[in-house]
């Protein structure tokens, strides 16, 4: 796994790294200006300190601390508690954390930002096939007492499962991640929080809803959208959702809650959807490798897949209309 050099401008970027269990250690020490790494911890709901009029290179640093807590939480894990919630919790994390740093990116340093979300983006890859092959594995269970067929195709799948599990553990115990926490912890630590001369939080909040708001109606236009089409859909969902849950202290109404919770629904949908369409493409990578008694289980699970999309894509074509009647409860443009 090739370590990318971080820019000069974040901190810790010349210093060899090193993770250990439940913290990270320095090689060598760093300037006396920073703080020393200790485990990680803040207050479990960060955002309740989010207020209108805070400068945002504060309101970031108070909202990255918590993801980035969760994130280090996977540092130095033994392979007997990396289980499939343990996974799910990083990557979401992960998500957390690139989405705030799109937020608040015209106000923080471009260099330390591009790094940082590139090294997010790989951290989210890399765990990515441990999580696929635990759903496609579920998906199987109810079909193994119905066709003994499937037991083949069962033990394939784990044997699958538990070489991505092998990865994300390799991941988690690598050098790149913990040089990734550490230098995100170092880098918040540097930010000057009462900087107030990039915006309000509300403003920098409100701009990135407007900005991927308009983004997905303009998809939502579209028609005959592709698979791929669909899954970025799902992932621009994600990205309004992700930052509207943090403006509850901003905009406490129900009109925000009921935003969120329509388009919750939508993008469960597509969930489902995507769901069935990475399991149709893992059932078929093992047709290339199963034997002929397994074919016909997996040509079922295919079928079976084929249909799950099916439903769910017009589950969402029901839905979608609605969205577009959403009434938006963030700050208008000025």
């Amino acid at each position: 796994m090739t370590d990318h050099p971080a820019p000069k401008s974040l901190p810790g970027a010349s210093r060899d790294i090193l993770p250990f269990r439940r913290g990270l250690q320095l090689v060598r020490p760093m300037p006396s200006r920073l703080p020393m790494p200790t485990v990680l911890r803040v207050s479990r709901s960060p955002h309740q300190r989010i207020a209108h009029g805070l400068p945002a290179v504060c309101a970031f640093t108070l909202l990255a601390r918590q993801p980035l807590e969760r994130l280090a939480n996977g540092e130095g894990l033994p392979a007997g508690e990396l289980r499939p919630h343990a996974i799910h919790d990083l990557r979401v994390a992960a998500r957390h954390l690139r989405v705030l740093l799109a937020a608040f990116a015209d106000c923080l340093d471009a260099e330390p930002v591009a790094f940082l979300r590139r090294e997010l983006a790989w951290l989210q890859h890399r765990l990515a096939a441990a999580r696929d092959w635990d759903i496609f594995i579920q998906s199987l269970a109810s079909l193994v007492s119905e066709d003994p067929d499937t037991v083949w195709l069962l033990a394939a799948a784990q044997r699958r499962r538990d070489q991505a599990y092998d990865t994300a553990l390799a991941v988690l115990n690598n050098r790149r991640y913990g040089r990734l926490i550490l230098r995100f912890r170092f880098w918040l630590d540097s930010l000057d929080v009462s900087d107030r001369g990039e915006g309000k939080v509300e403003d920098i909040m409100s701009a990135h809803l407007r900005k991927h708001f308009r983004k997905l109606r303009q998809a939502l236009r579209q028609k005959n959208l592709s698979d791929a089409d669909l899954h970025r859909l799902r992932l621009r969902m994600k990205k309004v959702s992700d930052i509207g849950r943090l403006t509850k202290p901003l905009y406490p109404g129900g009109r925000r809650r009921r935003f969120i919770d329509r388009l919750a629904k939508a993008q469960e949908t597509l969930g489902k959807r995507q769901d069935a369409v990475v399991g149709r493409q893992l059932a078929a990578e093992l047709g290339t490798l199963a034997p002929e008694v397994a074919q016909k289980a997996i040509a079922a699970i295919i079928e079976r897949e084929t249909v799950r999309i099916a439903k769910q894509t017009g589950r969402f074509e029901a839905k979608s209309p609605r969205l577009f009647g959403l009434k938006t409860f963030w700050r208008k443009a000025v």
